[in-house]
């Protein structure tokens, strides 16, 4: 095998796995993936794990931005329909915006936002008010 036949081979498994990997961040799973590329789970796998090692950051941002205005794009013409009370553009939107949190991994993050810190505050406050209110004999 030349290498040149080697080059355009692995041109072609670096723009498969470019599409797989696009795939999984718009939120298909690794059987869609595999049927809509016509690969295996294994090479999809095999994909996943090639652009997250020989992508750099960057490039997965970019990835990551291009996903989001397709989204964008697709939500548009929903929106209307959403507000006007169209039940399906309604849970189509929903099912988008879920797509959409988990391209950015909304999902995975602690999502607080110090929620809880001021939670406990306010308690302790009612607890130390509690306190020092005298009481009634």
């Amino acid at each position: 095998m030349g290498f040149a036949h080697q080059d355009t081979q692995q041109v072609q498994i670096m723009k498969r796995a470019e599409k797989t990997y696009s795939l999984r961040l718009a939120g298909f799973t690794y059987r869609q993936i595999g049927d809509k590329l016509n690969i295996g789970i294994d090479t999809v796998r095999k994909d996943i794990d090639r652009m997250k090692v020989e992508y750099p950051e960057t490039t997965a941002r970019e990835l990551v931005a291009e996903q989001r205005a397709k989204l964008v794009e697709m939500m548009k013409p929903q929106y209307l329909k959403a507000a006007g009370g169209d039940r399906k553009a309604a849970e189509l939107m929903l099912k988008m915006m879920d797509h959409e949190a988990k391209l950015f991994r909304l999902y995975e993050q602690d999502q607080d936002n110090g929620q809880q810190a001021a939670v406990d505050a306010f308690k302790a406050l009612g607890d130390a008010i509690r306190s020092t209110v005298p009481k009634a004999e």
